[in-house]
This record gives structure tokens, sequence and C-alpha cells, in this order.
């Protein structure tokens, strides 16, 4: 049985374990996480401790209310607001960190006494204390993938996500959707498929996506992503279904708006090709700079200069930022850095998002990728890596045989990422006024701070994100709806 929570009640009693709040059963493990999903957390509990062991590719913290004599632990906070109810004590550190610096791991949860676990950390809980001890992982357990099991074992991944779903694609044009796509349409040559893109009039990314459609007989649908007030009508959906902190960015709202369009078409499921990056190397410049400056480059200094100048010639890295590789020093261990960032840095901030879009326009979302034997294709050797200063060479090649090699070795160009000035401008007194609304008082603001930030006066970006913390303070401030 797999369960969304679990209340562990404790005291002069031997601690019991509440699942879903309406079974209550003696047992000492649980589990928490999706059907079909390998990547569950277990939970396991005795008369001193309860300790879990969270998987590295769960795509969700770990939230653990600790109360008096009640614990709560959940991969949602929405979750943990409904059984904690009014116990939550908001948190000025979490609130002030997520204005500053925007969403990061520290920040996912606004309320102080609710801890985050990490996805693959490891945790103990005294439940005579309530001390948690937390072991953080560095690199994911295993053996390397093959490169030539990419392709089987993205089918079988695909296989058994799909199953019984009635499944659309999502479809950026670039290299990972694209893949995906291929492989779907060779397992249902007969099927009619439909497909969908975010269309924001900038980058290359529509017209890839579209030839891909076209080699691979997809109707395409493209959708528009807003700049008006229905932007904020979806960046409050999927604050709401997370209740954390939720960045008012072009790739959250767009995917918002394919999400939505596809349930109001009767899809259940979105198919998806978020993690080719993070387990593959797919951004020159993050994922590039840790491969080139890993320790093991010493003696290899030809590749990566060929990287280097590959990424130079094709105008995918500033000048600045490859001075910084050249000059760098050999600290990095690329293996673990991938895994950082697919369990707690910037590529797991937008996989959180994701989920959080999914589950607000009541859609599914399947990621192939996030598949074990997929994702250890990090603890290969370096030359998997950047071969020839290209990156994702495997998957391209993969993919060549079906598409082409124009579309399999497109230079990225994405469109998706365009400037959030646009919406900050069209929607400015709208954002105004619920900043106005909201009464922050002096939790987490300094004096005259909001003022300055609604006239845009410390950036465009600090003013997006207190409109995000407006909604959030709202939300969380309203009492707890019972079931």
């Amino acid at each position: 049985m797999y369960y969304n929570a679990a209340v562990i009640l404790y005291g002069d009693t031997p601690p019991e374990i509440q699942l879903n709040k309406v079974q209550k059963r003696s047992i000492n493990t649980a589990v928490l996480g999706q059907k079909k999903s390998p990547n569950v957390t277990q939970i396991n509990i005795t008369d001193e401790e309860v300790s879990f062991d969270s998987h590295w590719l769960t795509n969700q913290p770990l939230f653990v209310f600790t109360g008096r004599n009640k614990m709560v632990i959940a991969h949602e906070l929405s979750v943990i607001f409904s059984l904690a109810q009014t116990e939550l004590v908001p948190s000025r550190e979490a609130l002030r960190s997520f204005l500053v610096h925007g969403p990061m791991s520290i920040n996912f949860c606004p309320f102080d006494n609710v801890a985050t676990i990490m996805p693959g950390d490891r945790t103990a809980i005294s439940l005579q204390t309530q001390k948690l001890s937390i072991s953080k992982q560095t690199r994911p357990p295993g053996v390397a993938l093959d490169t030539n099991e990419i392709g089987p074992q993205l089918c079988h991944c695909i296989g058994n996500l799909v199953d019984g779903r009635d499944v659309a694609l999502a479809i950026s044009g670039g290299i990972d959707s694209t893949l995906i796509a291929s492989l779907y349409r060779q397992m249902n040559p007969d099927k009619k498929i439909v497909g969908f893109t975010a269309d924001t009039g900038a980058g290359n990314d529509l017209l890839f996506a579209s030839k891909v459609a076209e080699k691979l007989d997809i109707k395409l649908i493209k959708v528009s992503v807003p700049e008006d007030a229905d932007a904020l009508i979806l960046h409050r959906a999927m604050t709401a279904s997370s209740l954390s902190p939720m960045p008012l960015t072009g790739n959250a709202i767009g995917f918002a708006a394919i999400c939505r369009t596809a349930r109001s078409m009767g899809f259940d499921a979105i198919l998806d090709g978020s993690g080719g990056d993070q387990f593959f190397g797919g951004n020159s410049h993050i994922h590039g700079r840790y491969w080139a400056l890993d320790k093991r480059q010493e003696g290899h200094v030809d590749r990566v200069q060929h990287f280097l100048d590959w990424i130079d010639s094709n105008n995918l890295v500033s000048t600045k930022n490859i001075k910084l590789m050249t000059e760098g020093k050999l600290t990095f261990d690329f293996t673990e850095k991938m895994y950082e960032e697919t369990t707690r840095a910037h590529a797991f901030q937008w996989i959180y998002q994701h989920c959080a879009n999914a589950k607000a326009q009541g859609i599914d979302i399947l990621m192939p990728f996030f598949d074990e034997k997929i994702a250890n294709f990090i603890l290969n050797d370096l030359d998997h890596f950047f071969i020839d200063g290209i990156s994702k060479v495997p998957l391209r090649r993969l993919l060549e045989r079906s598409v082409g090699r124009e579309i399999a070795y497109r230079k990225d160009n994405q469109g998706l990422r365009w400037p959030v000035r646009r919406l900050l401008e069209t929607c400015r007194p709208e954002i105004r006024q619920a900043i106005r609304n909201c009464s922050f008082g002096s939790s987490f603001l300094m004096p005259m701070e909001s003022k300055l930030i609604s006239n845009m006066m410390l950036g465009k970006g600090r003013f997006a994100r207190l409109y995000g913390l407006a909604v959030l303070t709202e939300m969380i401030a309203e009492p707890p709806k019972s079931d």
C-alpha cells in the first residue's frame, strides 16, 4: 500500500502510525509515494525513534512536523497543513530567504516547526527529544548505466508509466522531450498522438517542436503563455497546490498553461522529458563547468579545450564564464554535483514547480528519465559526457535514427525563458494591490521595504517574489478546510 502521509502518535502509550488520517494500524513500517513509482520513502518506527530513507529520485522533499504528541510526515505541505492545522508557525527566515534569493531548498517550507528533508537524505527522529539526525548523501547507489541500455530502459519506463493512461506529450522542441516523443511513437506506430508545446514567440523551440511533430506524425497543439491576469491565476493555483513560495517565471507559467489545456481536453497525464539535463549533462553553462573542472580532468587538457572551443564557437556560454572554466582549479566532482542538481539545487527546484503545476491542474506528470537505472548514467566516467564538446551525445545519437541529424544536433536557443518583465508591467496594478492587501507586518520585511519593492525600486525580481509571498501568506493565514 502507498500513502500520502503518516501521522505518528506517541506519548505514554507505544507509538502507532495513523495512515491517511483514517486508517490506524499496529505496524512498524509504512511507505509514502505513488503507485508504480519505485522512488518512495520508507518509514520505520520503534519505541525510541522514527527513521526514514527518502529515495533520491522522489522529486519532492519530505516535510516533517513535530508537535507535542504527534508527528506528521508527508511529501506535500498541503497535507501537513491540513493535518497539523493551527499548530504551524510561519518562518521569518524562510520567507526572507525567498524574497532575497529566490527559491532554494532552505525556503521550500514557510513554517518554522516543519523540517525539510531533501531527497536521498537519511533521517532519524527521537520520540523522546524530537531531535532530528540527518545524513546527507552525495552520490547515488548502484552501477553506471551502459550507453547501449539507454533506449531499451527508457522504453521500459515509458511503457510502465503510461499503461492504462490517457496520455499527451509535452514537446518543448529540445532533445529530451523529442527523444521521449520519438520512443513513444516507435512503441505506438498506429496511435493518434497529441503533443503540447508552449508558444512564447521567442527562440527556436517552437520551430523544432513543429518539425518533430511533423516527422513523428503527432498532432501539435500550441499553447500561448499568458502575460496578463490569467498568468496570475495559474501562479495562484500552483502556490495553493504546493503551499511553498513559488516564483513567477515564464517556465512555470508556460507549463501550467500546458497542464490546464491538456486536462481540459480529457487527458489525465502528460509524458514529459524532464531529467535529461541532470543525468546526461545538458547544460553547457552549469554542467559543463562541473565537468571541465572535475578533478579527474587532470591529464585531459585536450578534451577540455575541445569543449571550451566548441561552446565558444556556438555562443553557448559567455566569454566571462569560459574564462572561469579556463582559470578554475580542478576541484569539482561531476557525479556529486549532478546528484546535488537532482536532489536540492536548480534542477530540483524546476521539477518541484513542475509537480506543483500538474497537481494544481489535476493531471499527472510522467517523467521516464527519473528512473533509477537511467539516472545512474551520472556514475559513468567523464568521457561519456560532452563528447567532442557537445552535450548529451548519447541521447542525440539515439534520436538521430528517427528524426535526423538536424533535429538531433540542434543548437539550443530556448524560447520558454522569456523575461518576466512583460507580465509584471501588464499586471502591475493587480500585483501591487495584492501586496497592499497582505498584512506582512514586520515578520520578514525591513521598514519601508514593501513600498520600495512595490515601486520596483529594488528590482523586478524582488517585486515578483514579494507578490508570490503575498499570495502564499494569504493562503496560510486561512484556516485549513476540513475534509
